[in-house]
């Protein structure tokens, strides 16, 4: 449920960060920042959610979001389509990539992170979790939720190239994936079963029409069949078995690396403090 003081506030790059974690540490502060108010290194907007979009001069972070959400449907109906056609050789880079492209970001590789000129920002939408690239020393940091700020991953060691699997990415990706595929697969085997029921309606219609024309019926009539609707549960079997296609194929094993833009993010906070 949303938090009744939530807003949006408008974050620019910071173009020069070290790992300072004292700030961030100290009393109460510690518990009322998270991961992505540390990722922008803006203390000051408190507790953000994860809606971060490029903010745009005159245009109300409001009608931003509704344009991404019209861009996010038309994205996800593309990649189910490639799925349909048979394409299901989406990357896992590609599939993240869309998710970049829904927030209006830009995404970079790694070896492209240029920390002298930009504020970089990783990650990852399975995880829920952001961390920021600390230009100044060249190594990446962290807060997790409430915890303390630190420049180590969840094995204890210092993170020069941050990898998910290290931030226990691998392990909690691969549980919602699997309970994600095995709902697709009772909704898939839940329509396949209606798709038979039908077929064999049809059928036995058919076969009921000839014995009216050649005047040998003497059964009750059968509801009329609509080969309408067959034909949409057919599609929507299709997009299920896509779906289940394009979560067998992600990786959860790469972070994704984004520029802030220089002018800036809005980006969602609210007064009160939410677990991560």
């Amino acid at each position: 449920m949303l938090c009744s003081m939530s807003a949006f506030i408008h974050v620019k790059p910071s173009l020069s960060m070290e790992f300072n974690p004292e700030p961030w540490n100290k009393g109460a502060v510690v518990g009322l920042r998270n991961c992505l108010t540390y990722a922008l290194n803006a203390p000051s907007v408190g507790w953000a959610w994860n809606n971060v979009f490029p903010f745009v001069e005159g245009m109300p972070p409001e009608e931003m979001i509704d344009k991404h959400r019209r861009m996010h449907q038309l994205l996800r109906d593309r990649v189910v389509q490639s799925f349909i056609d048979g394409v299901s050789r989406l990357t896992p880079q590609e599939i993240s990539g869309i998710g970049l492209r829904i927030r209006g970001l830009s995404g970079i590789l790694s070896h492209q992170i240029n920390g002298s000129n930009e504020h970089v920002f990783a990650y990852s939408d399975d995880q829920e979790h952001f961390i920021r690239f600390d230009n100044g020393v060249g190594r990446w940091s962290h807060k997790r939720g409430k915890t303390e700020a630190t420049n180590k991953d969840y094995h204890g060691n210092i993170i020069d190239q941050p990898d998910l699997k290290n931030f226990g990415g691998s392990q909690a990706f691969d549980i919602k994936r699997r309970t994600k595929i095995m709902k697709l697969m009772q909704l898939k085997n839940k329509i396949s079963n209606e798709i038979s029921v039908r077929v064999r309606a049809s059928h036995l219609q058919g076969r009921q029409d000839e014995d009216i024309l050649s005047g040998s019926s003497s059964s009750k009539a059968l509801p009329s069949f609509n080969r309408a609707s067959l034909s949409k549960l057919r599609n929507r079997a299709r997009e299920v078995r896509a779906k289940i296609d394009g979560f067998v194929n992600i990786s959860p094993s790469k972070f994704n690396f984004v520029v802030v833009p220089k002018a800036g993010l809005w980006v969602k906070v609210e007064a009160c403090p939410r677990c991560s």
